[in-house]
């Protein structure tokens, strides 16, 4: 449970950072061209596509997953968190990568816990509750952001989503250990 909380968790950044709030934000209320995201978002995705394998291989040469999983984390929430006190649109764009790239990589050292936290026999079952968690989670973002939203504009749904995140994180960052 502790893991796939983390899957509901990270869904937060997805819902206001990815899908819905931010992209609005910077092109409905901020007035940027809808190129300035895509750009930010290619340029994150291309580093996590550069990182990703490095990163993988560190934490299996270090027997650590944890650890990474928690900077990636802690690095998305902040990013998002000062995302909510600026009106800078550049500046926005760059935390935003910062971001998701942090959320990205994240999911390299939460998918390879997997393995740690499940017997064999019992992987499709536990990465099936993983992803009804995640899919919770998409819910229960939409549900718990939009009176921020309505009350405050899109960015008021950004430092919210950071604080949900860390909440529901947090389970699995006290629960699941690297084995020494």
């Amino acid at each position: 449970v502790a893991w796939a909380l983390y899957d509901l968790a990270n869904t937060f950044f997805a819902v206001a950072m990815l899908s819905f709030y931010f992209p609005l934000w910077v092109v409905e209320d901020r007035g940027a061209k809808e190129l300035w995201y895509s750009i930010a978002l290619a340029l994150s995705m291309a580093c996590v596509a550069l990182l990703m394998p490095f990163a993988g291989a560190l934490s299996d040469a270090m027997g650590e997953r944890m650890r990474f999983l928690r900077w990636t984390t802690y690095g998305c929430i902040g990013a998002t968190f000062l995302i909510a006190f600026t009106n800078h649109v550049p500046t926005a764009l760059i935390l935003f990568g910062v971001a998701n790239i942090c959320y990205q990589l994240g999911t390299v050292f939460y998918d390879a816990l997997l393995w740690r936290i499940s017997r064999p026999e019992s992987l499709g079952r536990t990465s099936g509750i993983g992803a009804s968690f995640g899919y919770l989670g998409s819910a229960l973002g939409l549900l718990m952001l939009w009176p921020f939203v309505r009350a405050g504009g899109h960015q008021a749904a950004f430092a919210p989503s950071a604080a949900l995140f860390l909440l529901f994180a947090l389970p699995s960052f006290m629960m699941i250990r690297d084995p020494k």
